[in-house]
């Protein structure tokens, strides 16, 4: 089985004129999800908001964007890796994600 990366978009926020948040995904088919009906995953990555905008929902707001288009794909199996500040803001959980 090939291992195979599609890129997909990279959603951005911005403030006046500049971008200060974003995040992207990826339509993967590689280990171990390959044995998987479906045969492909999601990969939320590169999530990130510039300091002095963070706690105003810029990256929940991406992280649906970046689902919701893996969804349109017809994604049903979506990872990420969240950083130790997003865990313990718990931003991912409300999204449906779990540790």
């Amino acid at each position: 089985m090939d291992t195979a990366t599609t890129l997909v978009p990279i959603f951005g926020w911005q403030e006046n004129g500049a971008v200060v948040a974003t995040a992207g995904a990826l339509i993967r088919t590689d280990f171990p999800f390959f044995t998987l009906k479906a045969r492909r995953y999601g990969w939320i990555m590169d999530v990130y908001v510039l300091p002095e905008y963070r706690r105003r929902g810029f990256a929940r707001q991406l992280t649906r964007h970046a689902i919701d288009w893996l969804r349109e794909k017809g994604v049903v199996v979506v990872q990420l890796t969240a950083s130790e500040e997003a865990k313990k803001a718990g931003l991912y959980e409300p999204l449906g994600f779990t540790p």
